[in-house]
């Protein structure tokens, strides 16, 4: 552990480039075309995802009882806005018969709900993950929580240019920017930034949070 808190920024690039290279590596093995990346099994994910819960074990000073219920709680939001993403791809990008099927089954309604679930779900849950951090009494500098939403804001931009000027197939445009993997590094870095700015000690001007965390 105090390899990682010695060197944690080092340690959050080297785990947010692994995250992406591992990403890339499966998709290629189980095949490129269309959306079998979403049904195929992605070690990538789950592998990548606990390997970042070991990083961010450091940096969140709670008794065990409370880690333990914590953790519970952010795997639990990660759960629900992974579902909300892949199930707003699969009908944004849905093709065949299968779509059209689909597209005469649904009230209009529904369907615009359940193709943009992922727009209203993820600052949903964002908002949730600050209320935990707070109902824990552990605090979050301003800067890294406001350097963590950027971050995941200008990864697409970012990913989608490196698509373009790379000439990558598939196209430069967001679902290809997750699909090549070239946004989960960015993600990843910028979710690490949010668990570094998470403290227990007193409260400084610029945390967001007002109360100290007894141990």
């Amino acid at each position: 552990m105090e390899l990682i808190t010695g060197n944690k920024y080092k340690s959050l690039i080297i785990l947010a480039l692994f995250s992406g290279l591992f990403w890339r590596l499966e998709l290629e093995y189980h095949g490129w075309r269309g959306l079998l990346w979403l049904g195929s099994p992605n070690n990538a994910v789950p592998i990548s995802y606990c390997l970042f819960l070991i990083w961010s074990l450091p940096f969140i000073k709670l008794k065990v009882s409370l880690k333990i219920l914590f953790y519970a709680l952010i795997v639990l939001l990660t759960l629900i806005s992974v579902y909300s993403i892949m199930l707003t791809i699969q009908n944004m990008y849905l093709r065949g018969p299968l779509g059209l099927i689909r597209m005469f089954e649904r009230p209009s309604i529904i369907k615009t709900l359940i193709r943009n679930s992922a727009f209203f779900i993820l600052p949903l849950t964002s908002v949730a993950s600050f209320y935990i951090i707070k109902a824990f009494k552990l605090s979050i500098k301003l800067k890294s929580y406001l350097l963590a939403i950027i971050g995941v804001i200008v990864s697409f931009p970012i990913s989608i240019f490196l698509l373009y000027i790379t000439d990558h197939k598939g196209g430069a445009d967001v679902i290809h920017s997750i699909k090549s993997g070239f946004v989960i590094p960015f993600l990843v870095f910028s979710f690490g930034l949010f668990v570094l700015g998470i403290s227990n000690n007193a409260v400084k001007p610029d945390a967001i949070t007002n109360k100290d965390h007894d141990e």
